[in-house]
C-alpha cells in the first residue's frame, strides 16, 4: 500500500508555495510569477538517506496564451 499527498498555497498573486510526500520522499517548491518570466524551484529529499537530494530549477519566458479571467453565466 502506498499513499501520496500534497498541498499548494497561493501566498500572493505571483508567489506560490507547494509541498508533498510520497512513500519515502518529501518535496517542496516555490513559484515566482513576474510579468514575462516564471521561475520554479523545487527540492525532493529522501527521508531514509539524507544524501539523496534532487534540486530543480525551471524558467518560463513569455506571457503564454491569453487567459480570460471573467466568469461566464450559464
Amino acid at each position: 500500500y502506498t499513499s501520496h499527498s500534497g498541498i499548494k498555497y497561493k501566498i500572493t498573486e505571483g508567489l506560490i508555495a507547494m509541498g508533498g510526500m510520497y512513500q519515502q520522499t518529501i518535496s517542496g517548491g516555490l513559484t515566482i510569477k513576474l510579468p514575462f518570466v516564471e521561475i520554479n524551484y523545487g527540492v525532493i529529499r529522501s527521508t531514509i538517506d539524507n544524501n539523496n537530494v534532487l534540486y530543480m530549477l525551471g524558467i518560463k519566458i513569455g506571457k503564454g496564451p491569453f487567459q480570460n479571467k471573467k466568469r461566464r453565466r450559464y
